[in-house]
């Protein structure tokens, strides 16, 4: 009976040590099942944080690109803004001097003409001249 007695006790701490066992295993089961949920929640966490963070470097370079492209094309077109601005100058300038030029030619013609006049007025009375001594020693002659 003892032996009954013991074989029981033994039996009965064996199923209680097995019982304890299988709770122990499905504690961990769900402990490590948790763990996972958990570190699996975290990495999509992570991955939408990279995402996003990606995502704002991406539309930031996009940004910057655009806006040294809008410098460029600002850049260009001032340049061709003095360019243009640079012929126009030359132009008028262009302009000018032509004006002064031809001014300083009909200034020249004038005065040329001016010298001519001159000229051919004084050898008129020089003529006229010449002509009244003639006629004064011709009469003086006769």
């Amino acid at each position: 009976r003892h032996e009954q007695a013991l074989a029981a006790a033994g039996e009965q701490h064996a199923a209680a040590l097995d019982a304890q066992r299988k709770a122990l295993e499905t504690q961990h089961a769900a402990a490590l099942q948790l763990a996972q949920a958990e570190a699996l929640s975290r990495a999509r966490q992570a991955e939408g944080s990279l995402a996003s963070i990606q995502g704002r470097h991406e539309a930031e370079a996009a940004a910057a690109a655009a806006l040294a492209d809008k410098v460029a094309a600002e850049r260009e077109a001032a340049a061709e803004r003095r360019v243009s601005f640079e012929q126009e100058r030359a132009r008028q300038e262009m302009a000018q001097a032509r004006a002064l030029l031809e001014s300083a030619l009909a200034a020249r013609d004038r005065t040329h003409g001016e010298a001519l006049e001159a000229a051919r007025k004084q050898a008129e009375q020089e003529v006229a001249h010449h002509e009244a001594l003639l006629e004064q020693r011709l009469a003086a002659a006769a």
